[in-house]
């Protein structure tokens, strides 16, 4: 099959997959909302689940912008062994990473909540730091779903890790059914703990299907890796700078009336499905790094450098 085939198939798959998965988000957004609507216990966990979330992007994503091109270089030119010892160095550093952010975001919620959100009540703010304390786990857990489904990508395997991502909106959607009655804002915690890990051990399973293991061990600053680790500080830089304005917008609507914050973040996800549903048809990047990798070989090249900017 020709390259721009390739493409075109894997856009495609990738469009039809998404607009499955966005259809199931809405549809959890709108069974979340009638739940708990705008209430302080939905804020508390919006607050809560805003710097997790900001945590997996910032982790998993900076990490696969760095590491794939160098992973399909490598996999081209130096062999499948290589390759998977790239890839468990970075899932190494992934985990350590996100476990560590996590740590220290921990440690510093006690004193950076109530200076971010200062016209919290008591009560509310309490919940939000014992909210966030229990969401903590989802960094650790997404990062790996993440870094798993960009490797995933680079064998051109698209449908499967798109349409693993309707795990978490499924069980949500699941749980507000039948926990929420028991166990209030707690089932959406547990919700997304569930989601997170259930979608963690299908990318596992199927990463190991095509080639890749899930490994933990460590095989020193290979040049690859280094390579790796000089692009992953860039990216994590500007995805740093990217991200904080999420934060201001939340921290904003903290300081308005008792469900300000739900407000703001229902209308940000409806808008951004209909911005997903309707963006341009890209290139998937696993499928230009390979063709480009792969036409250095071809023409005698002993190194090359990919850089993605997002």
């Amino acid at each position: 099959m020709s390259i721009n085939r390739r493409i075109f198939r894997a856009a495609m798959i990738l469009t039809l997959a998404g607009v499955l998965v966005k259809v199931v988000a809405t549809a959890k957004e709108f069974v979340v909302a009638g739940v708990f609507g705008r209430s302080d216990a939905m804020d508390a966990f919006l607050i809560a689940y805003l710097v997790p979330g900001l945590l997996v992007n910032l982790f998993s994503d900076s990490m696969n912008q760095a590491l794939i091109p160098t992973l399909v270089r490598v996999k081209e030119v130096d062999g499948h062994l290589k390759a998977q010892n790239l890839l468990s160095n970075a899932i190494v550093w992934t985990c350590i990473l996100a476990t560590g952010g996590s740590l220290v975001m921990a440690v510093a919620a006690r004193l950076s909540f109530p200076q971010i959100f200062p016209h919290f009540p008591a009560d509310k703010l309490l919940l939000t730091e014992q909210l966030f304390h229990g969401l903590l786990p989802v960094v650790l857990l997404g990062s790996i779903a993440s870094n798993c489904t960009a490797v995933v990508n680079t064998v051109e395997r698209f449908a499967m890790p798109a349409l693993a991502m309707v795990s978490t909106p499924l069980v949500i959607i699941l749980c507000m059914w039948s926990l929420a009655p028991w166990l209030g804002i707690w089932s959406l915690v547990y919700a997304n703990l569930t989601g997170e890990l259930v979608r963690v051990l299908l990318m596992v399973w199927f990463m190991h299907r095509h080639g890749f293991r899930f490994d933990l061990q460590w095989y020193g600053f290979s040049p690859a890796f280094k390579e790796v680790v000089r692009q992953y500080g860039l990216v994590l830089l500007s995805g740093l700078v990217a991200s904080g304005g999420l934060l201001v917008d939340q921290a904003m609507a903290a300081t308005l009336s008792s469900g300000s914050v739900s407000t703001l973040v229902y209308a940000n996800r409806f808008v951004g499905v209909v911005l997903n549903l309707l963006a341009g048809i890209k290139c998937p990047q696993p499928i230009r790094n390979r063709a480009h990798a792969g036409s250095q070989v071809l023409s005698g090249s002993k190194r090359v450098r990919v850089w993605i900017w997002s």
